[in-house]
């Protein structure tokens, strides 16, 4: 998942920061049987959050391209009614490559990338079978479960995306001594997604509130 951003982002953030506000969490009604997980799905995120997007002047436009090799490009771009933008481009493998395949790696990567871009969790787990290539049968066979000294699963999608930008402020200079030692604490908890997003909404306002601050001179106001 790569990202990219328009030259300036102030208004953009600003506007996202009051947007994340007002979504709610998408309900996870939907369920994965090969894993037996739960998740929402593209309808179920839409729904959480289009109306604190348009109510900042918020939009987001995403797209298909086919890649090389068998993999499929979705790009998710953010805009904001200044011009400002930012974009995570989901990079995802077909399957077989048949167009149920691609279809479901299509759905499957605008899913994570409206996730990721608006900064809420849609899912307990992986779902995206069909454009990984998994059967029943082969899952089944694999615990959902963790095991006693395992190492931990890689975090993958807007989960990670969140935490690499959390750790991005942690080692920054837009927060205090106190305030990065106590992110850093944090981020080495075992948050749930909905901790994590909560944590991510809590320190994006500060450092949006520090930028205000430095671009007045030192001067709060």
């Amino acid at each position: 998942m790569t990202l990219e951003t328009s030259e300036t982002v102030d208004s953009l953030f600003g506007a996202l920061a009051k947007a994340q506000g007002m979504f709610d969490q998408p309900k996870k009604t939907h369920e994965n049987p090969f894993f037996k997980s739960k998740y929402a799905d593209l309808a179920d995120i839409i729904s959480a959050t289009r109306s604190g997007l348009v109510a900042n002047e918020l939009c987001i436009v995403q797209g298909a391209v086919a890649g090389d090799g068998g993999v499929v490009v979705v790009p998710t771009r953010l805009a904001h009614s200044s011009g400002q933008w930012l974009q995570f481009d989901v990079t995802l493998p077909t399957g077989k490559g048949d167009a149920q395949a691609i279809g479901s790696a299509i759905t499957y990567a605008r899913r994570y990338g409206w996730s990721a871009v608006t900064g809420v969790a849609s899912e307990e787990d992986d779902d995206g079978n069909s454009a990984s290539g998994n059967s029943k049968d082969n899952n089944r066979r694999e615990s959902t479960k963790p095991v006693k000294g395992a190492a931990p699963p890689e975090k993958t999608g807007a989960r990670k995306i969140v935490e690499e930008e959390l750790t991005q402020w942690a080692n920054g200079d837009l927060l205090s001594p106190d305030e990065s030692v106590t992110l850093h604490k944090k981020l080495n908890s075992k948050f749930n997604n909905e901790a994590i997003m909560a944590l991510h909404r809590e320190t994006c306002k500060k450092v949006l509130d520090r930028e205000k601050v430095m671009k007045n001179g030192g001067q709060d106001g």
